[in-house]
């Protein structure tokens, strides 16, 4: 088997993995919350249930958000195209994506 067809099986695995992974974890936090409300420690490792909020902000202050970005994205473009920012670095990355069957 030659690298990239390791590569490109291990991708797919991976990605098979994450689902499966997304699809278990509401599961296994009941378990965490029914079991002991918190964290349940086992030979393989410790499973904790943890809070996270999430907030919504009033339409101005996310209407004021996207122009914000906009205006920065904008500004940094123009500081390319006038050659005042500096490129600092060209770097080759990986992309694979995978045949449909």
């Amino acid at each position: 088997m030659t690298i990239l067809e390791q590569y490109a099986q291990l991708k797919v695995e991976a990605k098979t993995i994450a689902a499966k992974l997304k699809e278990l974890e509401p599961q296994v936090l009941d378990k965490v919350l029914e079991v002991d409300g918190e964290k349940v420690s086992t030979s393989y490792g410790t499973f904790s249930a943890t809070a996270r909020k999430i907030w919504k902000y009033s339409e101005e202050l996310t209407k004021k958000e996207s122009d914000v970005k906009e205006m920065l994205k904008l500004k940094k473009r123009e500081e390319e195209l006038k050659e005042i920012a500096t490129l600092e670095a060209v770097r080759s990355t990986l992309r694979f994506q995978a045949t449909k069957n």
